[in-house]
């Protein structure tokens, strides 16, 4: 993907990281404890 400027940057990158944190939650939910505290890593990197 091109980002053509920084607030497009930055755009997407709050938008993976809603996505990561929406993925750990239903994981919670499944009791998927590993691959939740890997998805809320993620979150917090991007």
């Amino acid at each position: 993907m091109k980002i053509e400027n920084k607030d497009e940057y930055i755009k997407y990158r709050f938008q993976r990281a809603e996505e990561s944190f929406d993925d750990a939650l239903i994981l919670i939910e499944n009791k998927k404890w590993n691959t939740a505290i890997n998805r809320l890593y993620y979150s917090c990197d991007y």
